[in-house]
């Protein structure tokens, strides 16, 4: 099952979807990038700064039922942790499993740059 993106233009928020059933509703400010195979796709922050720290709001995981994830507690050390909603998603999440509903799961990765490193965290209003 692949991914797409709907709304390309960049004044509306993008929505992924899968199987014609929304995966993920971006926030404004992110690029949706196939990757070389194309069966996933990559990601990738439209940054108008620079700083030593960067808090961007991704979007919303639409039928987020439960999720599994792997966080770092400190510096040296992670932990597994699994919960609803996505408010419970820790800081410094490494990567995010989500079950959307029946049979539909999306995996959320953060990636490793030359001079950028990025997690995952939740929020209250469920934004992730």
């Amino acid at each position: 099952m692949t991914l797409s993106a709907l709304n390309t233009p960049r004044a509306d928020p993008t929505e992924l979807q899968a199987g014609g059933q929304p995966v993920l509703r971006l926030a404004a400010d992110w690029a949706v990038e196939p990757d070389a195979t194309g069966a996933d796709i990559f990601l990738r922050p439209l940054l108008q700064q620079t700083a030593p720290w960067l808090e961007l709001p991704l979007g919303q995981m639409p039928g987020l039922q439960r999720f599994t994830s792997l966080y770092r507690f400190s510096p040296f050390w992670t932990r597994p942790a699994v919960g609803n909603p996505c408010a419970m998603l820790m800081p410094e999440t490494l990567w995010l499993l989500a079950e959307l509903g029946p049979g539909r799961y999306a995996m959320l990765l953060p990636l490793l740059g030359d001079t950028t490193r990025h997690a995952l965290r939740g929020r209250a209003d469920h934004e992730s």
